[in-house]
């Protein structure tokens, strides 16, 4: 196992490709999300899982309380609910199928294989 720290959708060649890529709570940090599972699905071999904000009220509403208190402190950084179907067509159309979803009230995990 090895725990990367990398922006693999700017730079992808710089990861080797694994068995299994995990991308917990990077989804929703980062605003080109079909650019960053793109890359990541590309890098898995066999198994891609990820988590994500649920697109229910209760997680709609804490990003929109995240992100405008990112914006009184005068940070950059936002926070992002991504459409689920959405990411998933994009891990789709890469080869990979969701064989298990798991869902918390703010959080789904999904797991995804060739």
């Amino acid at each position: 196992m090895q725990r990367r720290l990398h922006d693999i959708a700017v730079d992808p060649d710089a990861v080797e490709p694994a068995d299994v890529v995990v991308l917990h709570r990077v989804v929703c940090c980062y605003p080109d999300y079909e650019r960053l599972l793109a890359a990541a699905a590309a890098r898995a071999r066999r198994l891609l899982v990820f988590s994500y904000p649920r697109r229910n009220a209760v997680s709609r509403l804490f990003i929109a309380a995240q992100n405008v208190g990112y914006r009184v402190r005068r940070m950059e950084f936002r926070t992002f609910a991504h459409p689920p179907s959405a990411m998933l067509a994009v891990l789709r159309d890469r080869g990979l199928e969701a064989t298990f979803a798991h869902a918390w009230i703010a959080w789904q995990v999904t797991g995804l294989a060739r």
